[in-house]
């Protein structure tokens, strides 16, 4: 496990440091370029997608998803809920503003989408 968690945090400072350098030249100024972190099965609704990036809240704002297990009816208590009001959602993916931050919240963020 060690292994891994190294290696994603390497990659992850890799994004952190080539995001910024790319937007640059693009000239996008904060505000313009929403991203989303998180892994590949961490997919938000698109309704919450659009409602992030029209609202234009201010970032970063987690994306609660919700995880059952093999039947509908059996979901997941994670780890990282997006609030102890919601404990069966997990607070991935993470939307930010590109130009600034990068990363994932894992539901530590003040604000989230459902």
């Amino acid at each position: 496990w060690d292994m891994m968690k190294t290696q994603e945090d390497s990659g992850m400072d890799k994004v952190r440091e080539l995001i910024p350098q790319l937007l640059s030249k693009t000239g996008a100024q904060k505000g313009d370029v929403v991203a989303i972190f998180g892994d590949s099965d961490e997919i938000p609704h698109p309704r919450s997608v659009r409602l992030v990036r029209e609202c234009k809240a201010k970032l970063p704002i987690d994306n609660g998803l919700w995880m059952p297990m093999g039947l509908f009816s059996r979901a997941f208590r994670t780890d990282w809920p997006v609030s102890p009001q919601y404990p069966y959602t997990f607070g991935n993916p993470t939307f930010h503003d590109a130009v600034l931050s990068h990363g994932r919240g894992y539901g530590k963020n003040a604000k989230f989408v459902l």
